[in-house]
């Protein structure tokens, strides 16, 4: 089976180029699997018929056209992932908006649209042997683990964990711009995401994105542990 998946950015590619082996078995045998990057969430567009700003590289800003392409090019099997942040918004309203713009796009495709709640980050949260794992030095400050809420949208889930894991202020490595705070992140991505379980990993938006791929292919899933 082919999945070609969408995800806002490096540290999201970063993290599924290493679980999703551990969701559904080694690339190629048999699913092979492709992960678009793109610059940031963006906005869905006002007219999806009127085509993109060349200088739109958002995930939401491009989907119109990539599944337009999708329906014309991939095989009637694949599959194509849409993973974003919620970020605050109503998963139900958002969901459904999405939805409607790929039935609009598509006729054939099978489009799974997926949310990471409140972000990606809240996966590393889900798994506390995957953190302290990659951050031995984290354990000193395990009662800020302790104390987070899984998939707690109003935590502030990235700062959490910066605070968790390097121990710093978070609101000083904003200061210090956007760029800095993305490397962290892929930083965070690729120390975190090798050691994680997914079949243990108890954040509730990571074990829906879990079964929802291993169900579309056939494959068992556990029992979702409770939060």
């Amino acid at each position: 089976m082919q999945f070609e998946i969408l995800v806002e950015g490096v540290s999201d590619k970063t993290t599924l180029w290493h679980v999703l082996p551990k969701i559904l078995g080694p690339r190629g045998q048999p699913h092979l699997w492709n992960i678009r990057k793109h610059q940031g969430i963006g906005r869905l567009p006002d007219d999806p018929d009127v085509r993109t700003k060349i200088t739109d590289n958002t995930l939401l800003g491009q989907l119109p056209i990539k599944l337009r392409a999708y329906e014309e090019t991939l095989d009637r099997d694949a599959i194509v992932v849409v993973l974003v942040d919620l970020d605050g918004k109503d998963e139900t309203v958002f969901r459904t908006q999405l939805e409607n713009l790929v039935a609009r796009m598509t006729h054939r495709l099978n489009v799974l649209v997926c949310f990471a709640i409140e972000e990606t980050e809240a996966w590393y949260l889900g798994d506390q042997m995957a953190l302290f794992k990659a951050f031995p030095e984290a354990q000193h400050r395990k009662s800020l683990v302790d104390g987070y809420v899984l998939d707690d949208p109003a935590c502030g889930t990235w700062e959490l964990l910066v605070r968790i894991t390097l121990g710093q202020d978070p609101a000083i490595l904003r200061k210090r711009g956007r760029y800095e705070s993305g490397e962290i992140k892929v930083q965070l991505a690729n120390k975190i995401s090798p050691h994680m379980d997914v079949e243990t990993n108890r954040s509730p938006s990571f074990q829906a994105f879990r079964n929802r791929l291993r169900k579309t292919v056939g494959l068992p899933t556990p029992l979702s542990k409770p939060a």
